[in-house]
């Protein structure tokens, strides 16, 4: 087997290895992209590994110097050859002379992934989504009862999120003869849009009337230029590590009662209406997908063990497919560890938010 075939096994699991195959490192893995004392020749804080160590085992001393990948760190700790690192690091693995593999430990760092080196960030973009934020004003201050009227026009309760705010004044672009230009300002009900790395991509705006109905231009929901990935792009409306004490209530969807921890639940749904809804129904977290396309890469955070998909039922079938994909994922990132169930309406051309009303 080819050392870039085992780095693509080792990538996402070089805590594990290196934590067991050199365990003179555990400081440092401790304290990623901070420095300590170098495990070989001592000091005070001339060594440290890399954020993004989980994927690519590499580090950095002052004084002996760069090690781009868990080969090259373990060879440098341990004072071996690069034949005896492969070797140790197949064995540990459990990969066989055929390639084969079976002793695999789990993946279980998920929350905290490394944008790719690949990527730019527009950091004047950045300074345009902070400055819409900090200027807007949260769901619970008065002056903000223009999105609450939309919610409440949408047939939704008032429920608090400290994800969504309103926003004065927001510029409304259209595509002129080529160009863009701003050709209104607007109220905007705003939200962060994030990726599947754990990075703010984006804010959703739902462009709004005075009296929170839906503006009077082409288009109602759009998002900001994206100044990262938007793949996995979602709302974390609701957060399940901020423990409510409600208590989560499947009894429209399941026969057998269950109990489900708030802190290990969540939903996943498609748009903020939908999602909003499904956390009047249930009480549980939910999460918003900002389109069926990018539901799939929405990335479960640790401590999750249970993720309930509540899917729209497209005519195309989208809402679907995008449910059933999104549970192989998790399944797959998870080594089957998370419980996912899907939930489909039965009436073709419907969303979880048109059944509100029928099981309030």
């Amino acid at each position: 087997m080819k050392i870039s075939e085992i780095k693509i096994i080792a990538n996402g699991r070089w805590n594990k290895i290196i934590g067991d195959l050199a365990p003179q490192l555990s400081d440092a893995m401790a304290k990623k992209g901070r420095h300590v004392e170098c495990p070989c020749h001592g000091g005070k804080d001339g060594f440290r590994v890399f954020e993004d160590f989980e994927n690519t085992g590499g580090g950095v001393c002052n004084t002996c110097g760069f090690f781009n990948d868990g080969f090259n760190l373990l060879s440098w700790a341990n004072g071996w050859n690069m034949g005896d690192t492969i070797n140790s690091i197949k064995s540990y693995l459990g990969i066989g002379e055929s390639g084969n593999y079976k002793n695999l430990p789990i993946i279980t760092q998920k929350k905290e992934v490394t944008i790719d080196d690949s990527e730019t960030l527009d950091i004047s973009g950045v300074r345009t989504l902070k400055d819409i934020w900090e200027n807007s004003l949260p769901l619970n201050e008065y002056q903000a009862n223009t999105a609450w009227k939309y919610l409440a026009g949408r047939g939704l309760k008032p429920l608090y999120s400290k994800s969504i705010r309103l926003a004065h004044n927001v510029p409304y672009y259209e595509n002129i003869n080529g160009l863009w230009k701003v050709t209104s300002r607007q109220k905007a009900m705003i939200a962060p849009v994030w990726n599947k790395y754990g990075k703010i991509a984006a804010l959703h705006r739902t462009f709004l009337s005075n009296d929170g109905g839906k503006a009077n231009v082409k288009t109602v929901k759009k998002l900001t230029k994206k100044v990262r990935s938007l793949s996995g792009g979602h709302i974390r409306l609701f957060n399940p590590f901020e423990d409510t004490g409600e208590h989560i209530d499947l009894a429209l969807f399941e026969t057998d009662r269950k109990e489900y921890r708030y802190s290990e639940t969540i939903g996943i749904a498609e748009g903020i209406e939908t999602a909003m809804a499904v956390k009047e129904l249930t009480s549980m977290a939910t999460w918003s997908s900002i389109s069926s396309s990018y539901m799939p890469k929405i990335l479960i955070p640790d401590g999750i063990k249970n993720v309930f998909i509540f899917g729209d039922n497209d005519l195309s079938g989208a809402g679907e497919r995008a449910a059933l994909k999104t549970k192989e994922n998790i399944l797959q990132e998870s080594n089957g560890e998370i419980n996912v169930t899907i939930y489909i309406p039965k009436d073709v051309g419907k969303d979880w938010l048109d059944y509100l009303g029928k099981y309030r």
